[in-house]
């Protein structure tokens, strides 16, 4: 399908958007067949990570496609150099580029609240995001303690799974599920962003947190670190 649309739309040049640079496997035959008809193909990458790795007939093939593309992108420098250790290929017409903003690009006045606001601001999918481990931590002991309200916003299969968590750890009074929002109606009612992903490129939701004037608090995977330096402008955790 990918050459017939290429074909079929006489493409100057093919764009391939992708979760995960792996996903190149996949496609490696069409890629080296563009190639060699003078269509060039640009691969993008959306986030790396160590929760898997390739081995044999497909790193074979991720080389085949990232050798054959005329540049790859990524949004990370981590997830360039992740992508290059799974595959033992240095990617020499790599790029890294930010993903585009939905925010003001300006800071916000700080909402005041009798409770501590934060935010978990992405899409409900507990493998990428790591929601559930949030609530596991929140429904301790010592955040019981606490006056202090959790938002989630965004949507997402596992949307109904954490309303079970919320319900299994007592958390009704101080979770709240908000769905899509605009960023500057989420920072105009949010004071932080407590992002516990497993796995992430460079997070949007991140760097719109920080242009509103917003602090951070997220796992050291993807570009996080690249953006923040931990007890300055935010909090790293490990990613588990």
């Amino acid at each position: 399908w990918l050459i017939s649309a290429a074909a079929e739309s006489g493409a100057a040049v093919v764009c391939v958007s992708m979760g995960r640079g792996y996903e190149a496997a996949l496609i490696a035959p069409e890629v080296e067949c563009l190639r060699k008809n003078g269509i060039p193909v640009v691969l993008i990458s959306h986030g790396e990570g160590d929760w898997t790795y390739v081995g044999g007939r497909d790193r074979e093939a991720m080389r085949t496609a990232y050798q054959a593309a005329a540049t790859s992108i990524f949004v990370s420098d981590r997830g360039r150099t992740t992508l290059e250790r799974h595959m033992a290929l240095r990617l020499a017409n790599a790029v890294v580029l930010q993903e585009p903003l939905g925010s003001s690009r300006e800071a916000l006045a700080w909402p005041e609240s009798d409770r501590a606001r934060l935010a978990c601001v992405g899409r409900l999918y507990v493998a990428d995001k790591g929601q559930d481990k949030l609530l596991e931590a929140m429904g301790d002991t010592t955040w019981r303690k606490r006056d202090w309200t959790l938002t989630f916003y965004g949507a997402g299969p596992d949307e109904p799974y954490l309303k079970d968590l919320v319900g299994m750890y007592d958390l009704q009074r101080n979770v709240e599920f908000a769905g899509y929002r605009n960023v500057d109606e989420i920072w105009g009612a949010e004071q932080l962003l407590v992002l516990p992903t497993n796995i992430e490129g460079t997070p949007v939701s991140m760097t719109e947190a920080m242009l509103a004037g917003r602090p951070v608090v997220v796992t050291d995977c993807g570009g996080c670190a690249e953006w923040v330096r931990d007890g300055i402008n935010g909090w790293l955790c490990t990613a588990s």
